[in-house]
């Protein structure tokens, strides 16, 4: 009797199924479900990311997802933990140049445009579980590097200190805000207005450079003394006028 083909065709199946599934689990599932993650999430979008879809795509059975990351959240979590780090490599390379800061302004708005389905689903809170350890932790690995580069140097007083958190709270805004309106297409009408051959990263330069949140400047004289009383308001007439005329012009 001569052998089924279908059935031997059905068996070839299963075996190189199974053969799949193997290597899988023997190498790294979890590594393989993330890249399956990503491939959906830039294909069909946030959407689409199901459980089942990520585990259809790597080829694994429906079930192996829940294995590794519990839910979708504990997933998705992973993902953007992925991004993160992914942010923070491409930080830390711009952070090593004489320019640093400006550099890894570019540096951050050039990560979101190159990924902009991850990039906004590393800022989804409703989707993510904040508290899971491998998104806090390269939260904070992203968040290390910009403080690095743009954050108050040891040693500075509480004022100067405080000046310097405030240019690198108007950096990271503007960078971020930036990348917002790059990704999704709110450039469009701004590009269209400046010279022909502008480019999304010469806006951003020019954003950077008008409202100068780089090296804030130190406070002025001026700003001093409208911020300390003026003891000579308090003196008798004659005395306030005497010490008034021993004052440089500069100062009264």
């Amino acid at each position: 009797m001569s052998a089924d083909p279908v059935n031997n065709n059905l068996d070839t199946v299963q075996i190189e199924s199974m053969k799949q599934r193997k290597t899988y689990h023997h190498g790294n599932l979890r590594v393989a479900l993330l890249a399956a993650a990503e491939k959906v999430l830039v294909r069909d979008g946030l959407a689409a990311l199901s459980l089942r879809a990520i585990a259809r795509e790597a080829g694994v059975s429906h079930g192996s997802p829940a294995h590794h990351f519990q839910d979708l959240s504990g997933l998705l979590s992973d993902l953007a933990a992925v991004g993160f780090l992914r942010l923070a490599k491409m930080l830390r390379a711009a952070g090593n140049s004489v320019t640093a800061r400006a550099d890894t302004s570019r540096a951050y708005v050039a990560f979101a445009i190159e990924n902009p389905q991850l990039y906004s689903l590393m800022f989804r809170e409703d989707r993510l579980d904040a508290r899971r350890p491998s998104l806090f932790e390269a939260r904070s690995q992203t968040f290390t590097v910009l403080r690095e580069v743009n954050g108050p140097p040891a040693g500075l007083g509480d004022a100067d200190a405080l000046r310097q958190i405030g240019a690198m709270t108007a950096t990271w805004a503007l960078v971020h805000g930036f990348a917002i309106l790059a990704i999704e297409k709110r450039l469009v009408r701004l590009l269209d207005m400046a010279p022909k051959g502008t480019s999304a990263m010469d806006l951003l330069d020019l954003a950077i450079r008008e409202v100068k949140q780089f090296d804030p400047p130190d406070e002025s004289e001026a700003a001093v003394a409208r911020r300390e009383p003026d003891k000579t308001r308090r003196m008798p007439g004659k005395r306030r006028a005497r010490v008034e005329a021993s004052r440089p012009l500069a100062k009264r």
